[in-house]
């Protein structure tokens, strides 16, 4: 405690100095253990199984063919969400007041 009350009274470029390390530190501890979390839970099965990819397309090639997947995604989800909007909206409801209940 007695490290903190010297910092307190130290100067500016000395109390940041010090919050520098000791956030890059701390965020350095937390990706560590997140890593070692990671490497707990996720089952490497090796590199027998990796997928390669031996053609020859760059990146405009591969960046429109995911767009387009991306679209063609998006697309089907509003087609289904417009269905499932256009029957509610076509239903219609029925409210049944039944006044005997309310003089119990």
């Amino acid at each position: 405690m007695k490290f903190f009350a010297n910092l307190r009274q130290s100067s500016y470029a000395t109390r940041r100095n010090w919050l520098l390390i000791l956030s890059i530190s701390s965020g350095a501890v937390l990706v560590a253990i997140w890593s070692l979390y990671l490497g707990s839970t996720i089952n490497f099965t090796g590199a027998d199984t990796l997928a390669v990819n031996d053609d020859d397309s760059g990146f405009f090639q591969t960046f429109t063919a995911g767009v387009r997947d991306a679209v063609s995604k998006i697309k089907g989800t509003s087609k289904d969400a417009y269905g499932q909007l256009k029957e509610t909206l076509q239903t219609s409801n029925e409210f049944v007041i039944d006044e005997g209940s309310a003089n119990n």
